[in-house]
């Protein structure tokens, strides 16, 4: 009887379903399929985005952390904008929280598609990359949401943007140089590329590389062991030459 018993509570347990926010190795892998078509997209489009960044400044390090923080186009071209116009924080975070309003309903939407018990870092991590496309193939699914499903297409959307911005900079900068022809090409000294890869922009654009900005005079021979020549401030090289009065 205690045999008999035993294997009945087996059989129930087993009869259970799963949770519907359970890891399923299948359903993320449906949301990394058909995150595919959204990566290639996002990736495409967030190049031009690259582009607007570079006007305002940034580095493909910095446009990178700020793609993949903030997948959202109009928001971050918004911010861009401002930041090369010179604006505050607190108009920048206007702008974005206005271009992104959209993003608000579209998560109360979701938040209705979650099977109860669900906890809330699911519901956090899939705030943060609630965009139009994700939230489109999200919610299309039927039944209850497992954020799986929409981890897997974030987990190629998100690198995908983030990338694109990355590349979009760096682009931004080989097409204006090959665009204006530069006289000279300057680096800040300190951060500068290697020896090597100065010596291929020098071959690439017959134009010297110039280390900026020295303030020190100690500094000197670190900068012309690298660079052609340098921008100096606040002090007067000893190899200074004194241009001839007319």
């Amino acid at each position: 009887m205690e045999t008999t018993h035993e294997s009945s509570k087996q059989t129930l347990c087993s009869a259970q379903p799963a949770k519907p926010y359970a890891f399923s190795r299948k359903v993320f892998c449906e949301g990394m399929r058909d995150g595919v078509p959204i990566a290639l997209g996002y990736f495409a489009v967030s190049f031009s985005l690259g582009i607007a960044a570079r006007t305002a400044g940034f580095t493909p390090l910095q446009g990178f952390v700020a793609s993949l923080l903030n997948n959202a186009s109009a928001g971050e071209y918004a911010a861009f904008a401002l930041i090369a116009s010179g604006a505050t924080y607190l108009e920048v975070a206007i702008i974005t929280l206005i271009a992104n309003a959209r993003y608000l309903l579209m998560s109360c939407a979701l938040a209705q598609r979650f099977a109860p018990g669900t906890p809330f870092f699911h519901r956090l991590i899939i705030g943060y990359d609630v965009t139009d496309e994700l939230f489109g193939i999200t919610i299309a699914r039927p039944g209850y949401l497992n954020p799986f499903y929409t981890y897997g297409a974030i987990a190629l959307a998100a690198p995908a943007w983030a990338s694109g911005t990355a590349l979009g900079i760096i682009a931004g900068n080989l097409l204006l140089n090959f665009l204006t022809v530069p006289d000279f090409i300057a680096y800040n000294y300190l951060t500068a590329p290697r020896t090597r890869t100065l010596s291929l922009i020098r071959k690439v654009w017959h134009a010297p590389c110039v280390a900026w900005t020295v303030r020190d005079e100690s500094k000197e021979p670190l900068a012309l062991a690298r660079f052609d020549a340098v921008i100096f401030e606040r002090y007067r090289p000893a190899t200074y030459i004194t241009p001839p009065i007319a």
